[in-house]
C-alpha cells in the first residue's frame, strides 16, 4: 500500500511540471471560469476497463484536449475520464459545478494530505442527499492546504443519458448568484405552465370536455419531465428515491399517450379522419410496450424506443394537424403551428447536443422555449375550436330565424285570403238584402238561407281569431329570439376583443422575431469595410423573410451571398436562420474557401439538419456565392458558383451586361437524381465595373394584369442604370418595383445586392 501512494505521488508532482500548459489559475480578481475542452482533458475508455491507479499511471499519454466549449460525447456506451489541474491563488475554497443533472454516475478524485486519492460518488442513481451541496446541478468543493497550491482532480462518468458536460470553477457567491438567477427563469416557465393547467382545469369543470382534461394531463406530465432535465423533479419530489429516475420512460410514454389523445379528441379524427384514428390507437398501444419494458426493468430498451417514438409521433401529429387543415378542419391551423414550433424547437436541441451546432442557452433550452409556445399555441386552438362552435351555433341560429319568417309570410297569405273570402261573403249578403228588400216573399224563402250564411260567417271569425291567436304566440316568439340574437351579438364581440388582443400578441412576437433575424444580416459596417460602394433592397413578403444576404472575411478575402429559402414568414425564416449559422459554421469555423466546396457542404448540412436522407422532404434553399479578391492595380478577382441563381456583371469599358448561370440544382432537398458537382466561374472585374446578386422575387412579382416583371426585364433595367451612382441604382430598382407592383399584394421576399469595384 505504501509503494502505491509513493508510485502515486510520483505521478502527482510529475505530472505538474509535464502539464503546466494546462493549469488554470484562479486570483482574487476572478470570480469565475468557464472549463471548456482546452482546459480540462478527457479520456474515452470504451472497454470500461481502466481503474484510478492504471489512469495515474499512464495520464500523460491517455488524456487528450476536445475542441469544444462545451465537451459533448452525445450517447455513448464508454467511461468518460476528465482530469484538471487548478492553482487557488486565493484564501477561498473553490467550487466545481457540471450543470447536466442527468448523469447517471460520476465519481469525483480528490488529493488528500497523504498524496493519496479519495473519492466522492455522485449522480443520478444516488440519493439526492448524498450530494455535498443540495443543489440541482453537480457542486462539488475543492479545497486547498495553502495559498498558491497546486491541485489535480479526476472524474469518471457513466451514463445512459447524452454526456454534455458544462463545466466552470467559481466562488460560493457566483455559484450562489448563477444558480438564483436560473431559479428564476426557470421557475417562472414552470409558473407559467402551472397556471395553463389551471386555467384549463377550470374550463373542463365548465364544459366536461374531455379534450381538457387530456390537455391538462400532457401539460402536467410535460412540466415534470422537463422539471426533471433540468434536476428539479429529483431535488424536490423523489429526492430519497433515486429509482424514479429509471421510469422518466414510463413519463415519457404516458405524455405522449395523452397528447395522442388530446390530438384525436380536438381534431375528431373518429369522425374525421377514420384510418388516422385507427394509427393512433396503434401508436397508443406501442408506447404501452415501452412502458412494460420499463417496469419490467428494461430500462436500456425503454429508454431509447420511448425518445425515438416520442420524436416520430411529434412528426405524426404535426402531419395530421396540416392534413385535417387542408381537408377543412378550420381549427387544426393554430394546432399544426404549435406542433411546428415545437418541433423546431426539438430539432435544434438533437442539433446541440449531437454537435451539430453551438452549445448555448438557447439552444440548451431550445426544447423549453419551444414547448412554452407550443402550450400558448395551443390554448389558442382551443379558443379558436370555441369560436369556431359558437359560428355553427349562430349559423343555426340563423337557419331557424329564416324558417320563422316563411311561417310569418305564410301566415300573412292565408290573412289575405281569408279577408279574400270575407269581402266575397259579405256582397253576397248585400245582394241578399236588396233581393229581401224587394220582395217580402222572398225573404220567407231565402231565411234559412241567410241564417245558414250567418252561421258560416260566424265559424269563419271564430277561424280568424284563432289565427290571431296563434299570431300573436308567433310574435312572443319571435321577441324571445330576438333577444337570445343579442346576447349571441354581444357575446361575439367580447370574443371579437379576445381574437384582436390574441392577434396583437402574435405580431408582437413576429416583430420580434423580425429583430432576432435582422441581427443575422451582416451590419452595415461590416458591408462599408468590405464593400465601399454598394446597394442593398431587401423587403421581406411578411414581417420575417425566407430570403436572407450574408457577408465574411477569411485570409483576406470577403465571401458574399444571397440566399432564397423554401417558403416565407415564419417556416422561411427559420430556413434562413440555419442557413445563415451553417455558412458561418463552414466559412469562419471550418475555414472553406472555395465557393464550390462551400455549397456542396451546405447542401450536406441542410440534408442532415432536417433528416432529408430517409424522407421526402424538399426543403432547402437557392444561393448565389462570390468569393472576392482586391487585386493591387485596383480590379478585383471573383469566383462564383451558384445553386439555381445567377451572377450578373457590367463592364464599363464595353457597356455590356453579363450573365453567368448557376449550376441546376438546389441546396437540401431529396433526390433520386444523382446530384453533381456545383460548377465555379472566375472572372476578372476592373475598377468600375460592378456586379449584382438577387433571389427570384424582384422578377416573380405580378402587376394588376398578372404580368411578372421578369429576368428580361430586370436585366434591361441592371443595364440601363449601372452607369449611375449606387446609391441611385438602389434608389431605381426600389422605385421600379413599387411602380410595377402597384396595389398589388407582394408575392414574395426580395433581396438584390449590388457592388461596384472601386
Amino acid at each position: 500500500m505504501k509503494l502505491r501512494h509513493i508510485i502515486a505521488a510520483l505521478i502527482y508532482f510529475i505530472s505538474y511540471s509535464i502539464y503546466s500548459q494546462n493549469i488554470v489559475t484562479f486570483s482574487d480578481e476572478i470570480e469565475v471560469i468557464e472549463l471548456d475542452g482546452r482546459k480540462v482533458t478527457f479520456f474515452e475508455d470504451k472497454e470500461q476497463s481502466y481503474t484510478l491507479e492504471q489512469i495515474l499511471a499512464q495520464s500523460d499519454t491517455l488524456f487528450k484536449a476536445v475542441e469544444q466549449d462545451i465537451p459533448n460525447f452525445a450517447n455513448t456506451t464508454s467511461t468518460i475520464w476528465g482530469r484538471f489541474t487548478i492553482k487557488n491563488s486565493t484564501d477561498n475554497e473553490l467550487l466545481f459545478e457540471i450543470a447536466n443533472p442527468l448523469l447517471d454516475s460520476l465519481a469525483f478524485f480528490y488529493l488528500t494530505h497523504d498524496t493519496n486519492y479519495d473519492k466522492l460518488q455522485l449522480g443520478a442513481k444516488q440519493i439526492f442527499s448524498s450530494r455535498p451541496l443540495q443543489l440541482n446541478n453537480f457542486v462539488i468543493p475543492i479545497s486547498f492546504e495553502s495559498k498558491n497550491q497546486i491541485k489535480t482532480f479526476y472524474f469518471k462518468i457513466n451514463s445512459e443519458y447524452p454526456i454534455e458536460l458544462p463545466m466552470k470553477i467559481a466562488t460560493h457567491q457566483k455559484i450562489t448568484e448563477t444558480n438564483h438567477l436560473y431559479d428564476v427563469l426557470y421557475g417562472i416557465y414552470f409558473g407559467f405552465l402551472i397556471v395553463m393547467i389551471l386555467y384549463n382545469f377550470f374550463i373542463f369543470l365548465s364544459t366536461r370536455d374531455k379534450t381538457y382534461l387530456y390537455y391538462i394531463l400532457y401539460i402536467s406530465l410535460a412540466l415534470i419531465i422537463y422539471a426533471n432535465f433540468k434536476g428539479y423533479s429529483f431535488e424536490f419530489i423523489w429526492s430519497n428515491y433515486p429509482i424514479v429516475n429509471y421510469y422518466i420512460p414510463t413519463l415519457v410514454s404516458l405524455g405522449s399517450i395523452f397528447m395522442l389523445l388530446f390530438a384525436t379528441s380536438f381534431l375528431n379524427t373518429k369522425k374525421n379522419f377514420r384510418k388516422t384514428h385507427i394509427t393512433a390507437h396503434v401508436l397508443i398501444g406501442i408506447f404501452g410496450i415501452a412502458i412494460v419494458l420499463n417496469v419490467v426493468g428494461l430500462y436500456v430498451i425503454a429508454a431509447p424506443l420511448s425518445q425515438i417514438l416520442s420524436l416520430l409521433l411529434s412528426f405524426y401529429i404535426l402531419f395530421v394537424a396540416f392534413y385535417s387543415y387542408f381537408k377543412g378542419v378550420k381549427i387544426a391551423r393554430f394546432f399544426a403551428l404549435a406542433w411546428f414550433v415545437f418541433l423546431i424547437g426539438i430539432i435544434i436541441f438533437m442539433l446541440q447536443v449531437l454537435g451539430v451546432i453551438a452549445s448555448t442557452p438557447l439552444t440548451q433550452n431550445a426544447t423549453i422555449i419551444g414547448s412554452a409556445i407550443e402550450v400558448v399555441l395551443l390554448s389558442f386552438a382551443l379558443a379558436d375550436r370555441i369560436n369556431v362552435y359558437k359560428k355553427q351555433k349562430e349559423e343555426a341560429q340563423k337557419e331557424a330565424l329564416e324558417k320563422t319568417k316563411a311561417h310569418d309570410k305564410l301566415v300573412t297569405e292565408q290573412n289575405k285570403v281569408l279577408e279574400i273570402k270575407v269581402k266575397e261573403a259579405t256582397e253576397e249578403l248585400s245582394i241578399s238584402n236588396e233581393e229581401l228588400n224587394s220582395t217580402n216573399e222572398e225573404l220567407n224563402a231565402m231565411l234559412e238561407t241567410v241564417q245558414q250564411q250567418n252561421n258560416t260567417i260566424e265559424q269563419r271569425s271564430a277561424e280568424i281569431e284563432s289565427i290571431n291567436e296563434e299570431i300573436k304566440a308567433t310574435n312572443e316568439e319571435l321577441n324571445s329570439t330576438n333577444e337570445e340574437l343579442y346576447s349571441t351579438v354581444e357575446t361575439v364581440k367580447t370574443q371579437n376583443q379576445i381574437i384582436a388582443e390574441s392577434n396583437r400578441s402574435i405580431t408582437d412576437s413576429l416583430r420580434y422575431a423580425q429583430t432576432i433575424q435582422d441581427a443575422i444580416l451582416p451590419f452595415e459596417e461590416r458591408m462599408d469595410s468590405h464593400l465601399k460602394e454598394y446597394f442593398t433592397f431587401y423587403r421581406p413578403k411578411d414581417i420575417v423573410s425566407g430570403d436572407f444576404y450574408w457577408l465574411t472575411d477569411l485570409k483576406g478575402k470577403v465571401y458574399l451571398a444571397v440566399a432564397d429559402c423554401t417558403g416565407h414568414g415564419v417556416p422561411g425564416a427559420f430556413m434562413s436562420m440555419i442557413g445563415s449559422a451553417a455558412l458561418d459554421a463552414l466559412v469562419d469555423r471550418n475555414e472553406l474557401e472555395a465557393p464550390d466546396e462551400i455549397l456542396e457542404e451546405l447542401h450536406l448540412t441542410i440534408q442532415k439538419a432536417l433528416k432529408q436522407e430517409n424522407s421526402t422532404n424538399d426543403d432547402g434553399m437557392d444561393v448565389g456565392l462570390c468569393v472576392l479578391e482586391y487585386l493591387p492595380n485596383g480590379g478585383c478577382k471573383i469566383l462564383f458558383s451558384g445553386a439555381k441563381r445567377p451572377l450578373y456583371h457590367y463592364k464599363k469599358a464595353t457597356q455590356e451586361l453579363l450573365e453567368i448561370r448557376g449550376t441546376r440544382q438546389s441546396i437540401g432537398g431529396y433526390s433520386k437524381k444523382e446530384r453533381k458537382a456545383f460548377e465555379v466561374n472566375e472572372l476578372i472585374l476592373e475598377e468600375g465595373d460592378s456586379f449584382y446578386l438577387c433571389s427570384d422575387g424582384y422578377a416573380d412579382q405580378n402587376n394588376d394584369k398578372d404580368l411578372k416583371f421578369g429576368s428580361h426585364n430586370l436585366k434591361k433595367l441592371i443595364h440601363d442604370i449601372a452607369p449611375l451612382s449606387m446609391k441611385e441604382q438602389g434608389t431605381i430598382i426600389k422605385q421600379k418595383f413599387d411602380e410595377h407592383k402597384g396595389e398589388e399584394a407582394q408575392r414574395d421576399d426580395i433581396a438584390v445586392i449590388g457592388v461596384r469595384i472601386s
